[in-house]
């Protein structure tokens, strides 16, 4: 049966992945580990970030039952769609939820958070402000604003990119503050 979301997509690809020749391995690994370039790119482009022939590509969806290449962006596509409407959703939420409000299961823009750079913002400190999206509603108050997408695999993000961020960020202020 052919693929109709991305989470059936990779979980064939995973399941088929050992029988693959090593070009359908790459083309394989791009899709799950490179979602967002998979979505945005050209089918040029994408043969190139992986270094096979445009052909290859649709070689490759032919093989899943697809139509052409195009099928499995679409896939894609639709995926970062309901991503923009779930982070605009999730903004007016997180307005509606009011002062001392504690019936939700989960605030990601805490009271505690956003008086906290406000009161840093008043004492003149530097804000640096590590976030999923530019929607942010504190995201005007940073000095320094990081957006960083993590790998999302079945609705759960890694938080990788953001703990090594936070890492070589912690380490620079030291090397710097070591100097003066």
């Amino acid at each position: 049966m052919l693929p109709n979301n991305i989470n059936k997509l990779n979980n064939l690809l995973q399941e088929s992945y050992p029988t693959l020749s090593k070009k359908m391995k790459l083309i394989a690994f791009y899709i799950i580990d490179q979602p967002q370039k998979l979505a945005l790119n050209t089918l040029s482009v994408i043969a190139e970030d992986i270094g096979v022939y445009p052909s290859t590509l649709v070689r490759f969806a032919k093989h899943y039952g697809f139509s052409g290449f195009t099928e499995i962006q679409e896939l894609f596509k639709v995926k970062i769609s309901q991503s923009a409407i779930n982070y605009h959703q999730r903004i007016t939420d997180v307005k509606k939820v009011t002062v001392g409000d504690v019936s939700t299961n989960y605030n990601p823009y805490s009271t505690w958070t956003t008086e906290s750079v406000e009161k840093a913002k008043k004492l003149n400190a530097t804000v640096i402000l590590l976030t999923d999206t530019k929607l942010n509603p504190i995201a005007h108050l940073a000095d320094y604003l990081f957006c960083i997408h993590e790998a999302e695999i079945h609705t759960f993000r890694s938080l990788g990119a953001t703990m090594c961020l936070v890492q070589a960020i912690c380490i620079s202020i030291g090397y710097h503050q070591q100097g003066n």
